[in-house]
C-alpha cells in the first residue's frame, strides 16, 4: 500500500480518485468518481500550455482497487487543455483494464475531516449577480475550483477584468467587470465563453428591480435575436417571448 493510501484510507467505494496533495507526504484535499475520466475532465483546463501545480502542490489519480497511483503533468494534456494524450491513456489501462465505466456525481472533500465541499458555487444557468455582489464582503467557503486556482497559481495571474455582454430591455450594452469585484473568479472561470474570453448576461426585471444573471453564449445569441425581433414586430412578439421565456423574461414594473 503506498503512502497516499495510507493517509487517506478507504475512498468510500469510489473506483478512483484524484488527491490534491501538499509536500508530497500531505493529503489535503481528495475528488472520488468512478470514472477516471469524469475526474480528468475536471482538471485539464488548468494544464493547457504546459501549466502544472505550483510548489508544494502535486495532484495523483489513484485507482482505489489497487491503491496505485499517477502522478498528474502537463505530458498528460493536449496543449489546450481539452483532451487527455495518449501516455495518460496507456498508464491508467495499466493499472485498470476496466477503466471505461459510467461515470456520475463526483464527491470533493477535505482529507483531514471527510468534510463535503462543493464543486462550484454556482451554476451556469442562472446565477444571480446582484445575490453575489450583495454578499461580496462576507466570508466565503472554497470550492473545487476556487482550491485549484490555489494549486495552479491562477488566481494571481488572472486578468483582472473581463468584458461582459447584457441583453437588457432597455438597451443591450457592452461593460468591463472588475475580477474578485464585480463578479467572483469561481464564476468566471465557470461561464467565460473559451471563444471570446467574454461573459454573456442577461438583465430582467421583477416589480421594477433588475437582476442580471450570467448564462452560456448560445442561450444569450437566441434571445438577442428574439429581443432583436422585437423591435420589428412590436407588442406582439414581446408577448410571444414572454410567453416562451417565463422563467427569463419576468414581467417588468415601470
Amino acid at each position: 500500500m503506498n503512502l497516499l493510501s495510507k493517509l487517506f484510507g478507504k475512498s468510500i467505494g469510489f473506483r478512483w480518485s484524484l488527491y490534491i496533495v501538499r509536500d508530497e507526504n500531505r493529503l489535503v484535499y481528495a475528488m472520488h468518481e468512478n470514472s477516471v475520466i469524469g475526474i480528468v475532465g475536471y482538471v485539464m483546463g488548468f494544464y493547457a500550455n504546459g501549466a502544472k501545480p505550483v510548489t508544494p502542490w502535486s495532484l495523483y489519480l489513484n485507482f482505489n482497487h489497487k491503491h496505485q497511483t499517477i502522478k498528474l503533468g502537463p505530458e498528460h494534456f493536449t496543449p489546450d487543455g481539452e483532451n487527455i494524450t495518449s501516455a495518460l491513456i496507456h498508464a491508467i489501462e495499466i493499472i485498470d483494464p476496466g477503466w471505461k465505466v459510467k461515470g456520475g456525481e463526483p464527491i470533493f472533500v477535505e482529507a483531514a475531516t471527510k468534510k463535503r465541499i462543493r464543486i462550484s458555487n454556482s451554476t451556469l444557468e442562472h446565477i444571480d449577480l446582484q445575490k453575489i455582489l450583495d454578499n461580496f464582503d462576507k466570508p466565503r467557503d472554497p470550492t473545487f475550483f476556487s482550491i485549484m486556482d490555489e494549486v495552479f497559481g491562477k488566481a494571481s495571474e488572472m486578468k483582472k477584468v473581463i468584458e461582459v455582454y447584457i441583453l437588457d430591455p432597455n438597451g443591450n450594452y457592452s461593460a468591463m467587470w472588475e475580477i474578485g469585484k464585480d463578479i467572483s473568479l469561481d464564476i468566471v472561470q465557470q461561464a467565460k465563453d473559451p471563444s471570446t474570453g467574454a461573459l454573456y448576461a442577461i438583465t430582467t426585471y421583477e416589480k421594477g428591480k433588475p437582476q442580471t444573471n450570467v448564462c452560456k453564449m448560445e442561450l444569450w445569441l437566441k434571445l438577442k435575436a428574439q429581443f432583436d425581433a422585437i423591435e420589428e414586430e412590436g407588442a406582439d412578439a414581446m408577448r410571444s417571448l414572454r410567453e416562451r421565456y417565463p422563467d427569463i423574461f419576468q414581467q417588468r414594473t415601470e
